[in-house]
């Protein structure tokens, strides 16, 4: 990863349900904490981190408008 101040924001794939704190899995089912610590081949072709969610609050902007909300 590599900081970025003009990018879209992106969210983690996958994050712990109490904390909210992003995590990664290699082939082994394994949790861990840094992207540094998986495979090339998930770091590189999973999309561990996605800009996904902008479309999704795009989606609920708009279903606010139409439910009056």
């Amino acid at each position: 990863m590599v900081p970025c101040t003009d990018c879209e924001p992106l969210w983690a794939r996958l994050y712990e349900r109490d904390t909210s704190r992003p995590f990664f899995c290699d082939r082994d089912g394994i949790k861990k904490y840094d992207l540094s610590e998986i495979g090339y081949e998930r770091r590189n072709g999973y999309s561990c981190y996605n800009n996904a969610g902008i479309k999704l609050l795009k989606s609920y902007e708009q279903w606010k408008k139409e439910n009056g909300r």
